[in-house]
């Protein structure tokens, strides 16, 4: 018998890699599926100021299947990046 989860647990850690500069600009995360933007939980990450997570939870089952996540975000000091992933 084969399980899938329909409705995964969408993560990412949004690390301020050097990690004594601006910090993640929370405002201005952005996280897709399959290009959709979606309602994700955004917070700074526990113990770290500088960083940040995001999550998300589907509130409707995916087709089974390859799926892509992107999620975008900036520092303070206005330095923006984004990961894409399957």
């Amino acid at each position: 018998m084969t399980i899938y989860n329909t409705r995964p647990l969408i993560y990412a850690y949004i690390d301020d890699v050097y990690g004594g500069n601006s910090g993640i600009k929370l405002s201005s995360i952005i996280m897709k599926l399959d290009s959709n933007i979606v309602d994700a939980e955004i917070s700074s990450a526990e113990g770290e100021s500088l960083d940040a997570e995001v999550r998300y939870i589907p509130k409707e089952d995916l087709d089974l299947g390859l799926h892509e996540v992107s999620v975008y975000a900036k520092d303070n000091a206005g330095r923006s990046s984004e990961k894409k992933w399957t």
